[in-house]
């Protein structure tokens, strides 16, 4: 045999061996790279099928992101999926709260299945926009304030037992001087100081109904211009709030102090 035959048969041996093994290299490197398959079928938590669903597939470690609305049975399938990458599944549909898979990954050319895809119906969602509008604060007190009451007849319209009252508008302080001067008490007032005047001849009117009609109508006057006065006019003017705040709570020097300078220490308002 010559040398060239020598030589032709131990290189064709190793050729072919060079040959199987990166085609043996080629096919296992193909079969690992080959994608999977993920499927599923949404579901309420009945089991039944929640058709016209949107079901997104992504991953964070890239931009492949797909969505799909699946048909009437429910059912949704997702191909070319890459191996060995974490994806994520979220659903949606009106009506129902959201769903979110955990991590999901495929093996080369599997065909999974993803199970529990069961949607909640969506609790029901409130906004409340709570705004504080002093105006309206004043007016809800201001009603509780018209009906107060002294054992049921004496007129307490100017007390605030509220611990964090609204000021008055102007015209709630006309208003509220405006009941007080044509409150039936004070009324039933001004004809007894009108009755006393009449028996001490103050002023000197003479006697007779005539007479006691114009110490009434005197006495009247002036106390409803004081009213008016000290309750509407002056405290529009000035910005001040006439009423007295009854404190209620804290010590008795507390609670002293603030009644005894109410009359002379007004609030802003």
């Amino acid at each position: 045999m010559s040398i060239f035959s020598r030589t032709r048969s131990a290189i064709v041996p190793a050729v072919v061996l060079v040959l199987s093994v990166t085609m043996h290299g080629q096919s296992l490197q193909g079969q690992q790279s080959k994608p999977g398959k993920l499927v599923g079928t949404v579901t309420d938590v009945n089991g039944d099928p929640v058709p016209n669903a949107t079901v997104v597939l992504e991953t964070p470690e890239s931009n492949d992101r797909r969505a799909l609305v699946n048909p009437e049975s429910g059912f949704f399938e997702f191909t070319d999926v890459k191996p060995a990458t974490p994806y994520e599944i979220n659903v949606s549909v009106k009506d129902f709260a959201d769903w979110r898979s955990p991590t999901v990954t495929v093996d080369p050319g599997q065909f999974k299945i993803v199970t529990g895809i069961q949607l909640r119906i969506e609790t029901g969602r409130t906004t409340v926009n709570v705004h504080y509008d002093a105006t309206e604060a004043a007016t809800e007190q201001f009603k509780s304030e018209e009906r107060q009451s002294v054992f049921g007849i004496i007129p307490n319209f100017y007390v605030s037992y509220e611990n964090d009252p609204a000021p008055l508008t102007a015209k709630m302080k006309f208003k509220l001087a405006f009941k007080v001067s044509t409150d039936p008490v004070t009324a039933a007032g001004v004809a007894l100081v009108s009755a006393s005047r009449q028996a001490a001849n103050t002023p000197k009117y003479g006697q007779g109904w005539g007479a006691y009609g114009e110490r009434f109508g005197s006495t009247a006057a002036d106390g409803f211009s004081d009213i008016m006065i000290g309750g509407a006019i002056l405290p529009s003017l000035l910005h001040q709030d006439p009423r007295y705040f009854y404190q209620g709570t804290g010590t008795t020097g507390s609670r002293i102090r603030p009644a005894m300078f109410s009359p002379f220490v007004a609030k802003g308002g």
